[in-house]
């Protein structure tokens, strides 16, 4: 019924020599976020220094500021987080052996596990868009009858 797993040396070289894309991919998120995070500080300062355009209000910057960084954290720095630690976890499988294997799957899965959830989410979030652009159009065209 079930017989133990065992990995050959091939399928570990496959699984090390994922290790590096995976870090890769983890160190962009990270400067992603970082580049995120000093958007929405020059966001900030603009809102502190002035506004280009008098009629906008001082709280759209910090809003939009504010919404820089809470995406920053979902859309990169979570994912790079769970990346790391996948590809921390790969590199202890040739020395420690099964347990290590079995904890980078489980970090593996925790990764696609966010990512499927993130993409129901955005997927949510354009469905609600649509029908908001569609009723505000809807509610802006019947203004404008006369």
């Amino acid at each position: 019924m079930n017989e133990p797993v065992i990995i050959s040396e091939a399928a570990l070289g496959y699984l090390k020599s994922t290790s590096p894309w995976v870090t890769f991919l983890a160190v962009m998120a990270f400067i992603g976020t970082a580049f995120m995070v000093l958007a929405s500080l020059f966001m900030f300062a603009g809102s502190a220094l002035g506004r280009a355009d008098p009629r906008l209000p001082v709280v759209l910057f910090v809003l939009l500021g504010s919404v820089y960084i809470v995406a920053s954290v979902f859309f990169l720095l979570i994912p790079g987080i769970l990346l790391i630690r996948y590809s921390s976890a790969i590199s202890r499988v040739a020395g420690s052996g099964q347990k290590a294997l079995e904890d980078a799957l489980a970090r593996q899965k925790s990764f696609w596990e966010y990512a499927g959830i993130f993409t129901i989410v955005m997927l949510a979030i354009d469905v609600l868009m649509l029908i908001g652009v569609f009723g505000f159009g809807l509610f802006h065209g019947t203004m404008l009858r006369p």
